[in-house]
């Protein structure tokens, strides 16, 4: 677990797998967003 602090640009990258071990999705290449402003939902 990371925590992340406002206000931080922030770039995520994922391997999901089944229970099995299968790959289901992967993204290699990074998606960033800025946390910390107003444009993105509370949750987020």
């Amino acid at each position: 677990m990371m925590t992340i602090h406002k206000p931080c640009v922030v770039a995520l990258t994922w391997k999901l797998s089944d229970a099995q071990g299968a790959d289901i999705d992967e993204l290699t290449e990074p998606v960033e967003f800025f946390y910390g402003g107003d444009d993105l939902l509370t949750k987020v």
